[in-house]
């Protein structure tokens, strides 16, 4: 009898072990669920917020694109007199102005991790789609290349539009 007794008394000693560790295990894995929910909600939450803040600064983006196609619409005007060239010069310059600003904008949106697929528009109004990503390496490259004065060997540089070629014939005249 005593050995059935502390059979029983083990057995019964053993499944408890077994639900107690279950029960241990149970509770770990919720709290690490609980906790991985309430990360997944706030990421949740900041991602809707960048989502909202990217809408906006694309918006922005838009309006700036607009605001230089007005500008460059007066800009390729002809022009009436020499007041109104200056003025065109002017309009250039802040087209050239809007370009940076909208190219830092969407910098941003690409440094938020966010790269959407945009409809750009060339030269000739075909249109064609690509990631943000690309269009913002593409124009700073662009820019890069204007910004910089290009020499072809030692005998030239660009100075603005020309370009002076060193060693060149001087043809008297006098302005």
């Amino acid at each position: 009898m005593e050995f059935l007794f502390g059979f029983l008394l083990g057995l019964v000693c053993g499944v408890g072990m077994f639900m107690a560790y279950g029960y241990y295990q149970l509770s770990k894995i919720k709290k690490a669920k609980s906790k991985f929910a309430e990360n997944l909600k706030k990421k949740l939450s900041e991602f809707g917020d960048k989502t909202e803040s990217v809408k906006t600064r694309l918006l922005k983006a838009h309006d700036l694109t607009q605001q230089q196609l007005e500008l460059r619409a007066q800009a390729e005007m002809p022009s009436k007199n020499a007041l109104h060239s200056r003025h065109k010069n002017g309009l250039v310059y802040e087209i050239q102005k809007l370009e940076e600003e909208k190219i830092a904008i969407l910098k941003s949106i690409v440094d938020d991790g966010f790269d959407p697929t945009i409809t750009v528009l060339d030269e000739a109004g075909n249109r064609q789609e690509l990631p943000l990503s690309s269009f913002v390496n593409h124009s700073q490259l662009k820019q890069a290349e204007e910004d910089s004065p290009t020499t072809e060997g030692d005998n030239m540089k660009r100075v603005g539009k020309f370009v002076v070629v060193k060693g060149g014939k001087d043809d008297g005249t006098v302005h």
